[in-house]
């Protein structure tokens, strides 16, 4: 019979693999160094049983299935659809709440005579917001990383310089200023981030 820790040791390598990361990205995600990983990997240690079970969470497993000798990278792979699709489905969620809030607040400010239509601005960071927190433990692509930073960016912008003009009626265009520095930071910051995972 093998052992349980070689079982362990050999589904986390091929679970790792059949999602296409290195032990590098699988440590930033987990905040564990990749020697750790490397040690998990071989069997040589096991990690302890929260990262065990968020370890079998992020692969879209159980933990029985963590221990199973049959476990395969092509039953991994169909977990890894179920677990995009269902990620799509809370997102999906997650900004029909946002979105349905953002009309709710809009249509009771009526009641208080005013027409806060800024609101849905405001609503478009949040929902950027949303995606990052719900997608943060999955590889995303850097160029789509500095888009959705790029609109919250600008967007925050638009909205604080609508919420300026139409409360007190000041045209203070140059707070447009700010979005370039800022713009910069983003791009180089996603690019240092990519550079440091692939090291």
């Amino acid at each position: 019979m093998k052992d349980v820790k070689a079982i362990i040791a050999e589904n986390l390598t091929n679970l790792r693999k059949s999602y296409g990361l290195t032990q590098a990205q699988l440590a930033e995600k987990f905040n564990y160094s990749d020697k750790a990983i490397c040690r998990w990997e071989h069997g040589d240690t096991l990690p302890d049983i929260n990262t065990l079970y968020a370890l079998a969470e992020f692969y879209g497993v159980t933990m029985n299935d963590l221990v199973d000798p049959s476990l395969e990278a092509v039953g991994a792979e169909n977990n890894k659809k179920k677990v995009f699709k269902y990620r799509m489905l809370i997102t999906a969620l997650t900004l029909a709440a946002i979105w349905l809030f953002t009309v709710v607040f809009f249509v009771t400010s009526f009641a208080f005579d005013t027409n806060y239509w800024v609101v849905f601005i405001w609503a478009i960071p949040a929902s950027c917001l949303a995606i990052l927190r719900l997608w943060r433990k999955y590889e995303m692509h850097a160029v789509l990383k500095i888009i959705i930073y790029s609109i919250i960016n600008w967007t925050v912008i638009t909205a604080l310089y609508l919420h300026m003009f139409s409360m007190n009626g000041v045209n203070s265009w140059m707070i447009f200023l700010i979005g370039i520095p800022l713009q910069l930071v983003i791009i180089f910051w996603v690019k240092i981030k990519e550079y440091r995972s692939n090291i």
